[in-house]
């Protein structure tokens, strides 16, 4: 973001002149303190440095925001992104086997990353004693609360590819949720 900046958590946005983000566009705004997800309610069809976060406009082409001030007020320490959502999975692969596929949004093709990977699983890690740390993990669907997720962890299985001696091995990784643990 660039000067000037929100006097009030309901003021426009400012961004470099050729940030040209259509209206109606789905966006993040945040900081280290937090962030709001709005979707831009710009007057004109490309913003051009301007993005705006207002209620009752209604174009019927876009999500409109329930609320128009945001959580807090932002000035140059926030970054705007446009989220996007990309699904990972296994699937079958050309030669029989398996592998780890990953599908984006609705104009992107269906990508095979990694093959010979046999098993995909996540966990999450929830807080349940409010001491601000994972001390249960659980599947998405045995969580009580996810406000209360604090991490999430990955595990991968592979096997080496057809043979004689066929070699497994098991991966596993766990990262924090951005602002869940401060």
């Amino acid at each position: 973001m660039i000067p000037p900046y929100m006097p009030m958590p309901a003021g426009a946005l400012q961004l470099n002149n050729g940030n040209d983000i259509p209206q109606g566009t789905i966006l993040l705004v945040s900081n280290c303190s937090g962030g709001d997800f709005f979707s831009n309610t710009a007057t004109q069809t490309l913003t051009n440095g301007t993005v705006t976060h207002n209620t009752g406009v209604d174009t019927g082409t876009m999500v409109q925001n329930d609320t128009k001030n945001f959580s807090q007020t932002y000035e140059g320490d926030a970054v705007i992104s446009s989220p996007y959502t990309k699904t990972y999975f296994l699937g079958v692969n050309g030669s029989g086997g398996t592998s780890l596929y990953r599908y984006g949004n609705e104009n992107d093709q269906m990508l095979e990353l990694v093959p010979n990977i046999t098993d995909l699983q996540f966990v999450y890690g929830e807080d349940t004693s409010n001491d601000l740390a994972a001390n249960v993990f659980r599947d998405a669907a045995t969580v009580a609360d996810m406000d209360d997720v604090m991490a999430i962890q990955v595990t991968i299985n592979v096997e080496s590819p057809n043979g004689s001696n066929t070699l497994a091995r098991e991966y596993k990784s766990t990262a924090t949720i951005r602002n869940r643990l401060l």
